[in-house]
Formats: C-alpha cells, structure tokens, sequence
C-alpha cells in the first residue's frame, strides 16, 4: 500500500455516523458504509490488499473476488476524494461512497433530528485587542479551564458533535490551550477563531503535530488602519506572520476579513497582499449590534455604494442558508451557558455546572425552542420575497437588532438588496462576452 498512503485527514466516528475529511479544503467529507470503515482502517494500518482479502474473508466469508472488488473501487473513490496520493481524474467513479453533497447530507440528517453538529465553545471573553466593531459587551478574565474543557468536549463527543470551533475572546490568552487543541483536533474537524498575534513560530510549530482542520485569522485592513482598528499598534505584523506560519507548517490559515467603514478604503490593498502570499481569505460586511442589542457598532457598517463595490469587485455571495441555531448548532460561553448562537445569548437552555449536555439537549427549554422554532416564519415580508437567497437574516438578527423575533432587520434586507442587484449587473456584463 505505499503507492497510496493517506493523506492527512480527520476521521469522525460516532453514533450517528461514519466519516472522514481530508485537510485538502478543495475536497468536502466521505461518507464510510460498514464495509468502507473497515477498509480504510486497514489502509490506515497500511495492510497490503492481499492481507485486507485475508481478513474480511474470515469475518464475513464472502467470495473473495468481490472482497478486492469492493477494495479496489474503495481505494478509487478515496483517491478521487483526496484522501489518497495519486488522485485517478478520468475515471467515472461510483457515487455510493463520496456523493458532491455529502456535506448537506450530513447537515441534513443532524438538522431533521434535532441533533448537534457544530459547537461553538468560548474559551474566554478576554481578549488583548479591542476591535471597534466588537459585538461583546464584556471583556472578562474568566476562563474555561482545562479540565473542564476536556470534560465538555467528551461530552460533545458522546453526543455525535462533528465540527467544533474554538473562539473567544482570543483564544490565544488561555494558558492551556495546548493541552485543550490536542484533544479537539483528534475528536473532531476543529476550527480555531483567533486574532494571530499570540501565536509566535514556536507555538505554531508546536501545533503543528495536531490534525487541526482550519485557522481563521481576522485582519481589517493594511498594517497601519487595523492597528487603529484594534487599538493596538504592531497587531497587523503579528497575525499577518501567524497566518504565513500557519501556511509554512500546516498549509491551513485563512484571513477572516471584516470589512468595515475605518479600514474599507485599504480592502483592494489587503487583498492583492493575501493573494501575492498565496494565503486565503474571506469577506464579509456583516457587523452585528453587540450582544445587549447595543447600536454602537453600527457606525462601523459599510453603505450601500461601498457594499455595491465589495460585492461586484469580489464577486462571492453572503446569505441564504438555513439557520440552524439551537437545532444542530450550538454555542458554550465561558460561564458554561449553552445558547443557540451567539446573537441569543438570552436563551439560555441550561449551564454545563449543573447538567450535562445530554440533559441539556433534551430539556423542556430546549425543546420549546425546537418546537417554537419549527413553526417560526419571521417577518410576513421575507416569507415570498426573491432575495432570500442573498439575506443574512435570520432569528438571531431580527432579536439583536430588535429584540423581536418576527421583526425582520433592515440592514439584512440591505445587503440582500445589493446582492441581488449586484448579481444582476455582474450577469448582465458576463453576458456581453458569452
């Protein structure tokens, strides 16, 4: 087997599935039958095809020519998937194992059964930058210490959580953040949430050794706005750094780009920097009201001309998936409160102190919400309109912005507005070339 040795890759195994992700970005996950399992264990164990014969034969004592028929059309779709080196490009491969949508097959099945895909679990609310469209309202000291962390994280994991995301705050400042990556990236696909500038090239290099899925690093602008963005001067330096470390030594790390009204005029500028470094990068206008509801943060959001801009210049598209807070997504905050998101931090369905996640999944609060939230429409204006597509709006926007659920949120329906009409001007030029 040393033609195709696997590539480096998350396996997830839990009650309700069977799966791996290869780290390659460009491939999504691959769902594993009984048999499938068992051979990908085996190549993982790097056992000659005769030997994985030998084997399945005296488990299951099927014929053994349909045992390497099954192995060799495996070790295809692996290959075609990512997962194996000498990737085949030509071949028409069975869709049985790796399906183009196997990630809304995933999402699909944890959605429809109200089970728990993806965590959000905040570390702390301390952070050592002071971002001026900052959503939190507290910049508390208090952590999730290791022991506990690794507690909820088992948890997590009994309960069939796939996907967590390590945030804050800054995630940097917990003293044993090591200890909690370590655990994380080998139980599930882990994202960490950072500003970068605690992670220095010893750091990196430290985790390295760890299967993390994805780094995402914010960064507002060129060097000298966001330090005055962040109200802190050198930031840029450090996490522009941690971002080319991270791509030196895991070949992950991508630039989570909020663009703003302080730092847009600089946009064009960060971007052909990110691009000349090969390193990737994400753009988004959405700046939420803080956690209380709180408008300060509006004066940040960009205007309708500058949204045009970003949206035609940039061409990607934000909005139109299905919210699924407090149905297969959740968030833990630092005092152990499990919340749908973080933009219902009021909806409280219990503390990690003094029950367990199970508990707190199947809870009366929790159910309610499930309930409530299956008959949820929102604004009678959003059920028929043609930009749903292009909207970000959601439960979570309509209660932040105004602390009514049915209440839809202009600003969402602002960018919805541009997109749409953006879209419209970008097919309408593709057109004069077709």
């Amino acid at each position: 087997m040393e033609d195709i040795f696997p590539l480096k890759h998350i396996k997830i195994k839990n009650k309700y599935i069977s799966t791996i992700l290869p780290l390659n970005k460009s491939f999504s996950y691959i769902i594993l039958d009984e048999i499938s399992e068992i051979i990908v264990d085996m190549i993982l164990k790097n056992k000659t095809i005769n030997d994985m014969v030998e084997e399945i034969y005296k488990e299951y004592n099927v014929d053994k020519s349909v045992i390497k028929q099954d192995i060799y059309e495996t070790i295809k779709i692996l290959k075609k998937a990512g997962f194996l080196k000498n990737a085949l490009s030509s071949e028409e491969l069975t869709n049985k194992l790796i399906r183009n949508n196997s990630q809304f097959l995933i999402n699909e099945l944890y959605r429809k059964n109200n089970l728990p895909f993806k965590v959000f679990l905040e570390l702390t609310h301390n952070c050592n930058l002071r971002c001026k469209h900052c959503y939190l309202d507290d910049y508390n000291t208090k952590i999730i210490s290791h022991i506990d962390a690794l507690s909820i994280m088992k948890q997590l994991s009994e309960m069939g959580v796939v996907e967590l995301i390590l945030t804050g705050g800054e995630i940097g400042l917990h003293p044993e953040l090591d200890e909690i990556i370590e655990y994380a990236s080998r139980n599930f696909v882990l994202t960490l949430l950072t500003n970068g500038t605690l992670f220095n090239e010893e750091a990196i290099l430290k985790l390295s050794k760890y299967p993390i899925y994805e780094v995402q690093i914010s960064l507002y602008g060129t060097k000298k706005i966001h330090d005055k963005f962040v109200n802190q001067e050198g930031a840029w330096d450090k996490s522009f750094l941690a971002l080319k470390l991270f791509k030196k030594y895991m070949n992950i790390g991508k630039a989570a780009i909020v663009s703003n009204k302080m730092t847009y005029h600089t946009l064009h500028d960060l971007v052909e920097i990110l691009e000349n470094e090969g390193i990737d990068f994400l753009i988004t206008p959405v700046i939420n009201s803080s956690t209380t509801g709180d408008k300060r943060t509006h004066a940040f959001r960009l205007s309708n001309s500058e949204l045009t801009d970003i949206f035609q210049k940039y061409n990607f598209r934000i909005g139109g998936s299905i919210c699924t807070a407090g149905i297969s997504r959740f968030r833990i905050l630092p005092d152990k409160k499990v919340v749908p998101c973080e933009l219902l931090e009021d909806i409280n369905f219990g503390t990690l102190i003094d029950s367990s996640f199970e508990d707190i999944l199947n809870s009366k609060k929790r159910k309610e919400w499930v309930k409530f939230y299956e008959k949820w429409r929102g604004d009678s204006d959003c059920i028929n309109c043609n930009k749903k597509i292009y909207c970000t709006n959601c439960i979570g926007t309509n209660f932040i912005e105004n602390r009514n659920y049915d209440k839809k949120s202009s600003y969402a329906c602002s960018i919805a507005h541009v997109q749409y009409l953006s879209k419209e001007v970008n097919n309408a030029e593709r057109k004069l070339f077709d």
